[in-house]
């Protein structure tokens, strides 16, 4: 599937190498016995450096994987690709079918918008896992979260597609929303006219604290007011105890989790709205400016966004991860100077989720999400390769100089 429409957006494919995605982790139910064994034994690899070998120590053969995992975003491999370059218009009708929780979400609507003024582009999103949303019942469960009725008769639909295109059959497939959306939290399909979506605006959370967000139970907040004198918030990052994955990815059935446990660790930095009085309809993109520091030449910023219930439940509802050493552009690296502050832009968030009133919204903010993306050693090396990793402290400012935020994009009422 393309991966964008700028440079920088297209070149964005090999992150999801570079930061690899382990799809063992993902993939156990459905498959039989022999390739749970399989799988088994790469999750225990993951455990062990350096990351190049993960296949050798799970006894499995060479693969794309073996290159995959030396290239970085800049090498040239990728502009061999069949991917989607600025300037391309395709002209072929598209339905395009997707899911708020499927692991190339961000990029499948980047693709949608780019085509936004091509004739005959149609949108659907489902509130499931990938290729889940068959399976959609009148309590639709996505993990451990219900969804509600999120059934849809994709099938007829397709039917009906096919036969006006390929036969001509005059059924009125055309005369139909141009995008489709489920809103989850209020369980409802959504119609409208474009994407991203006309009058939708943003909303922008700014981070506060004392300086000790580190877990749940610390004084993180997230509000619409600047901050004005106010403590960073640090976390020490160890590459041999990173964050572990606790949902998220692509194909689990255990896709979505309660994160309250794992938001009591000192190195996840949690910022949480007050319990809403109104609530947010996030629908479409979500991204976070951050300004940081970091006490090695290079680590990685994992962001999570998070709908907590008044029970006290905090699901997930997507994940992004930007290794710091690509913070102006996936081609040219840099590291950064240890303690300095760095202004970065973390994207690939995109979700339709009603934050209902007595929610709130979180986010939690770490420095890595294992194994569903690579821990950086924090050595500014290669990675692939190493095996002796550095500790680093990471801070995270939230001051008048230094205004980190969260943007979601809410919906309009009608």
């Amino acid at each position: 599937m393309p991966r964008g429409i700028s440079d920088d957006e297209r070149i964005r494919l090999a992150d999801l190498y570079t930061l690899f995605q382990v799809p063992s982790m993902n993939l156990g139910k459905p498959l039989g016995s022999g390739w749970k064994l399989v799988i088994d034994k790469v999750a225990t690899a993951t455990k062990e450096l350096p990351s190049q070998n993960i296949l050798r120590r799970a006894g499995l053969p060479t693969s794309d994987f073996d290159r995959l995992v030396k290239l970085t975003p800049g090498d040239p491999f990728w502009l061999q690709r069949d991917l989607l370059r600025t300037g391309d218009k395709p002209r072929v009708p598209a339905l395009v079918v997707d899911s708020w929780f499927d692991i190339g979400a961000y990029e499948q609507l980047k693709f949608f918008a780019y085509q936004g003024d091509t004739p005959n582009q149609f949108l659907i999103m489902a509130p499931t896992s990938h290729c889940a949303m068959w399976d959609a019942t009148e309590n639709t469960m996505v993990g451990k979260r219900s969804v509600g009725d999120a059934r849809y008769d994709y099938y007829q639909l397709f039917l009906n597609w096919f036969d006006y295109w390929l036969k001509g059959t005059k059924n009125g497939v055309l005369q139909r929303p141009k995008v489709q959306a489920y809103l989850m939290g209020a369980n409802v399909w959504k119609q409208y006219d474009s994407w991203p979506v006309k009058g939708a605006s943003p909303k922008r959370l700014f981070l506060h604290s004392d300086g000790s967000a580190n877990g749940r139970l610390g004084t993180g907040s997230i509000s619409g007011s600047p901050p004005v004198n106010e403590k960073p918030d640090s976390f020490i990052s160890n590459p041999l105890d990173p964050v572990p994955s606790n949902g998220g990815g692509c194909c689990d059935d255990d896709l979505v989790k309660d994160q309250s446990t794992l938001e009591l660790r000192k190195d996840v930095l949690v910022y949480s709205t007050a319990p809403l009085r109104q609530g947010i309809a996030a629908m479409g993109e979500v991204h976070a400016v951050l300004y940081v520091s970091s006490s090695t030449p290079d680590a990685d910023l994992a962001l999570k966004l998070v709908d907590v219930s008044p029970n006290g439940e905090a699901f997930n509802l997507y994940d992004t991860m930007l290794r710091l050493r690509y913070r102006d552009d996936m081609i040219h690296p840099k590291l950064m100077v240890p303690g300095q502050i760095y202004r970065v832009e973390l994207t690939g968030i995109v979700t339709g989720n009603d934050f209902l009133p007595g929610h709130q919204l979180r986010i939690e903010i770490a420095s890595s999400n294992f194994p569903l993306f690579e821990r950086n050693l924090q050595t500014g090396g290669r990675n692939y390769d190493e095996t002796v990793p550095q500790s680093s402290t990471i801070k995270v400012y939230h001051d008048r100089e230094h205004a980190s935020y969260v943007e979601v994009s809410v919906a309009p009422e009608k």
